[in-house]
């Protein structure tokens, strides 16, 4: 097998075939799997990903003695081909982590989740998640102070707890993944905004109108709640920087709670609650929330002197369903008895 050239096409079924009677005998050559690995055909790539496997955990028997395979060396070849450019290689690198089983397989998954996937990859990570503790192994790494390897670190701000979150390496991937959290206790949303910030040399209220208005385009109600927390705490004079953005997230963000505390904040900025009043003017509902955002006001002058417009709105509010009129007209009918 060693004339066969792995960078030439016609070489990966000679290859691959010599692999497999070196499999069906259990005589492991790493120096043909190595040369199969490198194949320029992915299938032949993907066949040796399986040998490899099995010879790491399932190590054959040579010369009467239980040859031991090195499963950290192996980790690590397979933490490359699951970065492989076939998706069939890196399915069966994350086939293998599963068949490893060990903490540090885990690694193998989280290269993969760097790349695109297809239905197929997409099953074999989920079956993945479900043998190995992927959180676990983040837990771990904190733990003992080791850094996150780059893809690593990638899953835990996808998918962290904030508390693990907050035993990171503090970069701008982990301030922002925390402001994208949801529940996230207000102080630790305050100072990440701060620091973050700070990174970007950006203004925090023009920071964090960005993070909202990504986060209500996506839909993500839950993250946007926390978030918009936030706006309470910035003074009028920052508020009224953007005042036209935060207008319409009162009017429009996906959640009922965004847009009271949008309009609470609107109230805030303009030291008064008629330009909020006459915006909402022709819709009910959103009368009724601004109403409802009174208690958020955070400026005391503000909300003091909205009292006046409140107590014309009121009356313009839809009166509960008991007080209407229960019955309908009936009908006149003549008839006549013999």
């Amino acid at each position: 097998a060693a004339r066969f050239d792995p960078a030439d096409p016609e070489s990966a079924t000679p290859l691959t075939e010599a692999l497999w009677i070196h499999q069906q005998h259990r005589v492991p050559n790493h120096v043909l799997l190595e040369r199969t690995l490198t194949s320029v055909n992915e299938n032949a790539r993907a066949a040796a990903v399986k040998v490899l496997t099995e010879w790491t955990v399932l190590p054959p028997k040579m010369n009467g003695q239980a040859l031991t395979g090195d499963v950290d060396q192996a980790i690590d070849r397979l933490i490359q081909l699951a970065q492989d450019s076939s998706a069939k290689v890196r399915a069966q690198a994350v086939i293998a982590a599963v068949e490893i089983g060990t903490p540090r397989a885990a690694e193998i998954v989280f290269a993969a989740l760097q790349f695109p996937t297809d239905l197929q990859l997409d099953f074999d990570i989920s079956e993945a998640r479900k043998s190995l503790d992927l959180d676990g192994w983040i837990r771990q790494q904190l733990a003992e102070g080791k850094p996150l390897s780059s893809p690593a670190e990638a899953y835990a701000l996808s998918n962290a707890t904030v508390d693990d979150l907050l035993k990171m390496k503090k970069t701008e991937g982990v301030y922002r993944a925390i402001l994208t959290r949801d529940n996230v206790p207000l102080d630790v949303l305050r100072d990440s905004l701060t620091q973050l910030a700070s990174l970007q040399q950006q203004p925090p209220t023009e920071l964090l109108f960005t993070l909202i208005e990504h986060l209500n385009e996506r839909a993500n109600a839950g993250s946007l709640n926390s978030l918009t927390r936030l706006l309470s705490d910035r003074p009028a004079e920052e508020l009224a920087l953007v005042r036209d953005r935060i207008a319409a997230l009162a009017m429009n963000a996906v959640s009922g709670e965004a847009r009271r505390v949008a309009f609470a904040s609107l109230v805030t900025a303009d030291g008064d609650m008629s330009a909020a009043a006459s915006a909402v003017a022709e819709s009910p509902e959103r009368l009724r929330e601004l109403l409802l955002s009174v208690p958020l006001i955070t400026s005391g002058s503000a909300r003091e002197k909205s009292f006046a417009t409140i107590a014309e709105l009121i009356p313009q509010l839809d009166g509960p369903k008991g007080a209407t009129q229960l019955t309908q007209p009936g009908i006149s009918v003549e008839y006549f008895y013999p």
